[in-house]
């Protein structure tokens, strides 16, 4: 199991990796065109499906490092306490696998609507699923991380307890 998260890590790394590289060259291509006043709305389009995608990714990789914003001050408390700080870790990660699994079924929902109806951006004419895809997989892996991450806390909490 660890192997293989291992490998979607590395994945992660190189889809991450080109999507800001892909980000940043876009993000010229439009400034240097509306500064020589040639019109390329394509890449408002484009910055968008990066950009949905980084975020999401990104969410979930920053919440597998425990990054995201959280009570901090409160778990400093905690930390004197390992047992309400473990209590504490255990009701994060079971709250943010309930949340993100609704999410999960919503991106669904929303993703395979567009694939089946063929919705398409309106300038370059790309399918929409394509953007909402990048939700959906940030989802899949805040299931992933989330699951990974509330075994690891009840072994945790259970190996102190006996």
């Amino acid at each position: 199991m660890k192997e293989t998260l291992i490998k979607l890590e590395s994945i992660l790394q190189y889809i991450i990796g080109t999507a800001v590289l892909c980000t940043i060259l876009f993000v010229n291509i439009g400034v240097v065109s509306r500064i020589l006043l040639i019109p390329a709305s394509w890449t408002d389009e484009i910055l968008q499906i990066f950009i949905v995608w980084l975020v999401f990714i990104v969410s979930a990789i920053a919440f597998k490092v425990d990054g995201l914003i959280s009570l901090e001050l409160t778990e400093e408390i905690l930390k004197r306490k390992p047992l309400a700080y473990k209590i504490l870790k255990l009701i994060q990660a079971l709250l943010t696998i309930i949340f993100v699994f609704f999410m999960l079924v919503q991106t669904y929902l929303i993703v395979s609507s567009q694939y089946l109806t063929q919705e398409v951006s309106p300038v370059m004419g790309l399918p929409l699923w394509i953007k909402n895809l990048g939700y959906f997989l940030g989802c899949v892996l805040f299931c992933i991380f989330g699951v990974c991450d509330l075994f690891k806390r009840i072994r945790a909490f259970k190996s102190k307890a006996e």
